[in-house]
């Protein structure tokens, strides 16, 4: 990659029960991130679920500083809590498959979600579709 740091890293696809624990708890990915950053290695520590209660969760254990979760114009769920509690916090929020995996025009999605509070998205084009 060619740079001595990266500037987010996530613990990606989280869920509830025992990954959170496993994850989040003593020996898990967590610490090893935290220790990461200490080294200067990454510098923001971020989480990644399909849902907001189990990012409202990972919040709740720790000061995440970003966190990656799907919404679009179709599935908004994420408006109603995860995202004023990120906003309180200060959490940075991106937002993964913003065209609803290619089911939305690129265009209406997009326009929709650069009025959201948020701070990126990662569109990505559904191969499968062509």
């Amino acid at each position: 990659m060619r740079t001595g740091y990266l500037d987010n890293c996530h613990i990606h696809n989280l869920k509830l029960g025992q990954d959170i624990d496993q994850r989040l708890g003593p020996g898990g990915a967590l610490e090893a991130l935290i220790e990461a950053k200490e080294q200067g290695i990454i510098r923001h520590i971020g989480c990644t679920a399909h849902r907001s209660d189990i990012l409202l969760e990972a919040l709740r254990r720790f000061d995440f500083e970003i966190i990656l979760v799907p919404m679009n114009i179709v599935e908004r769920e994420p408006l109603q809590k995860l995202i004023p509690v990120c906003q309180e916090k200060g959490v940075g929020v991106t937002i993964m498959k913003p065209l609803a995996t290619g089911v939305l025009p690129a265009t209406l999605a997009l326009k929709w979600l650069v009025n959201q509070p948020i701070a990126t998205c990662v569109p990505v084009q559904d191969r499968l579709r062509k």
